[in-house]
């Protein structure tokens, strides 16, 4: 049986501002259209490792700066435009949250529209059935 500590998805907090600085740098150098091209081609941390580091508060304001950097990338024309502009939600989280609650809201109309919908025909096959009856109720006092 293994004993000792055990093991952590992160690095250690001094690791994880050596990281933030050098991906900060590397961003400003290198204007990538995605961090995916540093953390797993440059540094080969896996995308688990790199969710986990993402949160921690020793690297999450180099994250951000580095996320901000290709953003202003994508805005200025650095980035070209189509690539700029399928990746700008992805850049500002405040963007991306807008775009989310914008197609909930789309979402839940078109389920309004769906029950309204539902709800006319099914007043319309009511209808029919009502007048079927009276038609067959005519039709058996006639005979």
């Amino acid at each position: 049986m293994a004993g000792g500590r055990p093991r952590t998805v992160s690095p250690p907090p001094e690791e994880c501002i050596e990281l933030g600085e050098e991906m900060v740098k590397w961003v400003s150098e290198n204007s990538p259209t995605h961090l995916s091209e540093w953390y797993s081609i440059e540094k080969f941390i896996p995308w688990k490792m790199w969710n986990a580091m993402c949160e921690l508060p020793e690297f999450l304001p180099y994250y951000e700066k580095a996320l901000n950097i290709i953003a202003r990338n994508a805005r200025d024309g650095t980035l070209d435009k189509s690539i700029a502009q399928r990746f700008l939600s992805l850049y500002h989280r405040d963007l991306k949250q807008q775009e989310r609650e914008e197609k909930a809201y789309e979402s839940s109309l078109r389920q309004k529209e769906i029950a309204q919908a539902s709800d006319q025909e099914k007043a319309k096959a009511d209808a029919i059935i009502e007048q079927l009856n009276v038609a067959q109720e005519m039709f058996l006092k006639k005979q």
